[in-house]
């Protein structure tokens, strides 16, 4: 299981779109939520905070999330 928050989502969302920009290198193919790849599961989550990288310092439509996995053991 991989977790991650960096792309937070996008700061700036467009209905029906999503993220504007999301600074990652995979562009918008992990923007948020969960993913399976090759058997692993990865969750991006939404972000506490902002980031600007020069730019203004904005969220809309990018409510912060707190996430919680419960794990438990696979049964046979």
């Amino acid at each position: 299981m991989y977790l991650a928050g960096h792309t937070h989502g996008g700061q700036v969302r467009i209905p029906l779109y999503g993220a504007l920009v999301t600074f990652s290198r995979y562009g918008k193919v992990f923007e948020m939520g969960e993913d399976h790849i090759e058997g692993t599961t990865l969750y991006v989550s939404r972000r506490l905070g902002m980031e600007g990288l020069g730019l203004p310092r904005v969220c809309f439509l990018c409510p912060p999330e707190i996430v919680v996995i419960d794990l438990s053991p696979i049964e046979d």
